[in-house]
């Protein structure tokens, strides 16, 4: 990255910018002379620009379907399935790296049954026999639906805690326990969505804190690892956690990018998610945690900008752009800015 974020202090490493400070950052850096693109595109044709590809369906659900198509374009090419419950969060935060590891996408589904559509793209994305990973216990996902997947020649394994807290502990030992640990709170879903890719990149875990504080669960956890790496995302987790590496913007837009600054300095991919609402982030997040690169919570309207500095300065490793939902989630110009800042285009 072309700019310097914070100096760590003695006692841990912080890393702070909010949006207000990006805005500053771009301006200062056009000024200097960042206005010459980072990227070289020719703009003479439009073939020549790297793509921004919106992944949408008619409602969350079909969103989920059309990000797995993308991801896993060939029938039979996922290795398993990652399920969770299409109106609820909590017990999907920490699913991203689960998908990332067992190689399959994150999908959606009604709570009370196994959604039609959702059946129709595991039959087509996932061999007969393979595992369906169902994350929450029967107040959140039925357990007639893993009755409908055995009924369809898969093997649901379902993977829940007493609570969200314990839940995400779970996860993190189906993944073998490992000792990179990127935590995030529980009680909003924006900053586990970021921290999920960011995981799985390093085949770490996210464990969730409950606001400002430590779960018996989480801490236990912890306690367990030897000389674990840890990182706190967001301002609760900090809290809840101190001896961590804070990650934590001025808002969750800011930390997003904060985030994808920390664990993708060159990526090939970036993914573009409202920070307003869950599933898109969900499940972009489950198929960046596959495909290698951030998920960048933005506005619906206007892209914040510490996402464009982020894609400025990552613009000439940058191949191609994915927004995950409809236009009411991102709006029309979101897309463009998005793809002036991959193509360099002031």
């Amino acid at each position: 990255m072309s700019d310097t974020l914070t100096t760590p202090t003695p006692q841990r490493r912080r890393h702070r910018l909010g949006a207000a400070a990006m805005a500053g950052a771009i301006a200062a850096a056009l000024t200097a002379g960042a206005a010459t693109p980072a990227f070289a595109a020719s703009t003479g044709s439009a073939a020549a620009l790297k793509p921004v590809t919106r992944l949408s369906g008619g409602d969350r659900i079909g969103t989920a379907i059309a990000i797995s198509q993308n991801a896993f374009p060939g029938t039979g090419s996922a290795k398993a399935v990652v399920l969770t419950a299409a109106y609820n969060f909590p017990d999907a935060l920490a699913g991203a790296p689960l998908a990332a590891a067992k190689d399959g996408p994150v999908l959606l589904t009604d709570p009370g049954l196994l959604t039609p559509a959702t059946l129709t793209e595991i039959e087509r994305v996932a061999p007969s026999g393979s595992t369906v990973y169902i994350l929450g216990g029967p107040a959140a996902i039925a357990t007639t639906i893993d009755s409908a997947l055995t009924a369809a020649g898969y093997v649901p394994q379902r993977i829940a805690g007493v609570d969200r807290f314990d839940t995400s502990v779970k996860i993190a030992e189906a993944l073998g326990s490992p000792s990179t640990v990127l935590l995030a709170t529980g009680d909003i879903f924006a900053d586990a969505l970021s921290a999920g890719p960011a995981a799985a990149s390093v085949h770490g875990a996210v464990l969730l804190t409950d606001g400002a504080k430590l779960p018996a669960s989480v801490s236990a956890y912890l306690s367990g690892l030897t000389g674990p790496t840890v990182y706190d995302i967001g301002d609760g987790a900090g809290k809840a956690y101190p001896a961590g590496t804070l990650l934590a913007g001025g808002d969750r837009f800011a930390t997003s990018a904060l985030v994808a600054e920390k664990f993708f300095t060159n990526p090939t991919v970036v993914g573009v998610a409202t920070g307003w609402n869950f599933p898109d982030a969900l499940a972009g997040a489950g198929a960046m945690g596959v495909m290698g690169g951030p998920v960048l919570l933005s506005d619906p309207v206007v892209l914040p900008s510490a996402d464009a500095l982020y894609l400025t300065n990552q613009a000439s490793s940058i191949t191609q752009a994915l927004l995950f939902g409809g236009v009411t989630s991102l709006s029309p110009a979101i897309a463009t800015t998005v793809s002036n800042q991959i193509n360099g285009i002031a």
